[in-house]
């Protein structure tokens, strides 16, 4: 099983460098701490397909303090096909492609994940 993400044409050709996302739902931690993560796209590469991501985790502890940690990605993105190349290369061959771990066939969501289950031939 693989799992990498699908990557959004929207975000990809938009004239704008960068570009901030909607802050995904808050979770909490066990120890109780809640955080809330947002991405903002710094850079993109298209002819190398890679995009530079700071990824910020903003985090409220138990105890009232806040605390805000930033991360910077460099992520390489692959399409559905060059993925199944790869596969097929390596020797593997695909049986399903869903765009979750729910198994939403591909192309329902837009973007969601690109979920590949291939065994070796």
């Amino acid at each position: 099983m693989l799992d990498v993400f699908n990557p959004s044409l929207p975000n990809l050709v938009e004239e704008k460098q960068v570009s901030s996302l909607a802050a995904e739902p808050e979770f909490t931690m066990p120890d109780g701490r809640r955080v809330t993560r947002r991405a903002t796209f710094r850079e993109r590469d298209l002819m190398n397909q890679i995009i530079r991501v700071d990824l910020r985790h903003d985090i409220a502890h138990p105890d009232g303090r806040q605390e805000s940690q930033v991360e910077n990605l460099e992520l390489r993105y692959l399409f559905r096909f060059e993925v199944e190349h790869l596969l097929a290369r390596s020797g593997f061959e695909v049986e399903s492609i869903y765009a979750d771990y729910d198994k939403t066939p591909y192309g329902v969501k837009y973007p969601g994940e690109l979920v590949l289950v291939a065994r070796k031939v």
